[in-house]
């Protein structure tokens, strides 16, 4: 099974700093991962910056957001989504399919049953831009994966990478210096196309690395909750009460201490006639 991806669009569309499409499997509406067996995966879209970096994640978020955590079970580095690129692109129609076939054996760690998979990519010679295509897919279990723990499972996905993430507002941000992109935390699958530059030096600007993603930014706004909308309230009307209970026993002229003769002695007016000496 080959699952098809689009690929950066052409024109004015290309700006968009994130672009995230579902590119549905060849087969229908949601593909099948038959665990231990290889799949196969290959784009589509002549706008492929040069070829670039990939990776391919996997979340349990079957309505993923900007807090899902998606795991690496396939990283490429250079020569992504097309190898030999001579051009800059592949010509420039959104419908044309990328020659290249990139393979990945589904990992035996991943859960069992539905789930989102995703293709991320940076683009060689692309503005710094991230670009994001996600299919529904179900992970198809094995018979020697019966006697294997659920918690077993969970636990393993849980230890795998999370996928790189820059050029979408968390502070990192790629160059385009020609150099592709060497993700910091590739997984135990990778593969290595030496036909561009893997120069750390030109690759990044900003603080970048494994852990710098949106959803661990702490300033990115949020509506409050409703439980902190409750006890944001229930706070105010304490300290409206605790005032009102408070202001009748402090004295209007409350006494105040001054320095007389080498001792601090307590006086009954207010503050504005008190003197030190």
């Amino acid at each position: 099974m080959a699952l098809l991806l689009r690929t950066g669009l052409t024109g004015h569309a290309k700006a968009r700093s994130i672009m995230m499409a579902l590119a549905s499997p060849t087969s229908g509406s949601e593909g099948q991962l038959n665990i231990y067996m290889n799949q196969q995966i290959r784009a589509m879209g002549g706008a492929s910056h040069g070829g670039g970096s990939c990776q391919i994640s996997v979340t349990r978020d079957l309505k993923p957001t900007r807090k899902s955590e998606w795991r690496v079970i396939h990283s490429i580095h250079g020569g992504c989504p097309i190898r030999n690129l001579t051009d800059v692109n592949y010509g420039d129609s959104p419908t044309v399919v990328l020659p290249s076939i990139y393979n990945f054996t589904v990992p035996t760690w991943l859960p069992v049953g539905p789930a989102v998979m995703a293709w991320t990519w940076y683009g060689r010679w692309s503005v710094p831009e991230m670009f994001m295509n996600c299919a529904p897919i179900v992970v198809l279990g094995h018979d020697q994966d019966a006697d294997v723990p659920e918690e077993h499972l969970a636990a393993k996905f849980e230890q795998a990478p999370l996928i790189f993430e820059a050029n979408n507002g968390n502070g990192c941000l790629t160059q385009n210096k020609g150099s592709c992109v060497k993700f910091p935390e590739p997984g135990d699958s990778l593969v290595v196309n030496e036909e561009c530059s893997l120069d750390e030096s030109t690759m990044f600007t900003g603080e970048c690395g494994p852990g710098i993603t949106l959803a661990n930014m702490r300033t990115w706004p949020r509506w409050p909750s409703p439980l902190e909308i409750l006890l944001g309230s229930l706070l105010v009307v304490a300290a409206v009460a605790t005032v009102r209970f408070v202001r009748p026993l402090v004295s209007q002229k409350p006494a105040v201490w001054s320095k007389l003769g080498g001792r601090f002695r307590r006086h009954r007016h207010g503050y504005d006639k008190c003197t030190q000496v």
